[in-house]
């Protein structure tokens, strides 16, 4: 069996044990931080962008099918200035070794939520303490003929909440499709597959990480210097809605005839299934400036407010490019409590 052959029975392999997993997902996991978006431009985005080959390092982070050898010696460093004074970033680096072996990448995410005061029963501060966690990655990427290509990436997880800690282990696998004549791109990818090494309590039973199954596509028009995209994620799990029918506030009720109130239900499937999606968009208005948007349904369903509906699940951004470095920023609506704000910058270690 040649390499490629062996690569492809890998992935699909994984691809099984992860629907074998599919019993796990209940709406609860654990190290959520690995559903976050440090890159600035998948921000500005929507929340994910999977299928928009380039040179972008930040990119691979999350699709290590995208290491490509274009990304050679290229460093991102992403920084993020979330909500309730949470900071979360990561530092992302790729190295293409040959084409027969791939190109290798490395990154290291983490998060802070800051510093919390310690109390007794009584409510006395008694001292103070700190939580974070982190995540330790290495990605590999090749390209197996000139329009597939595929990818894995190797997580190591630690939280560390006040005196309790969890270790976990993790691996993303990915595959891309790639036709430059017609400007068409797709990826399908299983993110964070894996289990708790080590509980929280010493006999703890084991949490579910995000596990998160994705298709995406994007498309050049051309024409027109502006680049469409769709993503299709957590296809693993149909169910995201959560219908709660004693929520008087947030869900509408009709007047029946005998007075009474009854919930108005809509049309479940239709928004079922927009949940699962993310629309964005690139107006490339330039080699060194792309201005960028993305909607995000289910963020906007499950965080608006129906009296201030806001700019909840909508983000935009721009990235431009100066001399050696590449800035980004992203902008997510949230709630109206709060906006995540990404910053990110790359540069070509190679070039100095």
């Amino acid at each position: 069996m040649n390499i490629n052959k062996r690569i492809l029975l890998s992935f699909w392999l994984v691809i099984l044990l992860a629907q074998s997993a599919l019993a796990q997902i209940g709406g609860l996991s654990t190290y959520n931080f690995l559903k976050l978006t440090p890159s600035a431009r998948v921000t500005a985005l929507g929340g994910s962008a999977l299928a928009t080959h380039d040179n972008d390092v930040n990119l691979a982070y999350f699709n290590p099918a995208m290491l490509n050898q274009e990304m050679h010696q290229r460093i991102g460093m992403s920084i993020v200035n979330y909500v309730a004074d949470i900071n979360y970033g990561n530092v992302s680096f790729a190295h293409h070794h040959s084409d027969r072996v791939g190109t290798f990448g490395g990154a290291v995410s983490y998060i802070n939520y800051g510093k919390f005061d310690q109390t007794d029963p009584a409510g006395n501060v008694t001292g103070t303490f700190n939580a974070n966690e982190l995540a330790l990655q290495l990605g590999w990427g090749k390209e197996i003929n000139p329009r597939m290509r595929t990818g894995a990436n190797l997580k190591y997880i630690g939280s560390f909440l006040e005196s309790y800690s969890s270790h976990g282990v993790a691996v993303d696998m990915s595959a891309m499709y790639v036709d430059t004549a017609n400007r068409i791109t797709a990826a399908f990818m299983v993110r964070n597959f894996g289990t708790q090494l080590t509980t929280y309590e010493r006999e703890g039973l084991r949490s579910a990480l995000p596990l998160d199954v994705q298709l995406a596509f994007t498309n050049r028009l051309k024409y027109v210097p502006f680049r469409w995209g769709l993503v299709f994620h957590n296809l693993h799990n149909w169910r995201l809605r959560y219908n709660d029918p004693s929520d008087v506030y947030y869900r509408q009720r009709v007047l029946l005839n005998d007075g009474e109130q009854q919930v108005e239900q809509g049309n479940p499937y239709v928004d079922e299934f927009f949940r699962h999606m993310i629309l964005n968009g690139e107006l490339l208005l330039s080699k060194n400036f792309h201005l960028r948007f993305g909607y995000n349904h289910q963020r906007r369903r499950e965080l608006l407010i129906p009296t201030r509906f806001g700019a909840s699940g909508f983000s935009w951004g721009f990235g431009i490019q100066v001399k050696r470095f590449r800035f980004d920023y992203g902008s997510g609506a949230l709630t109206l409590a709060g906006t995540s704000n990404n910053f990110s910058i790359t540069t070509n270690l190679g070039d100095w």
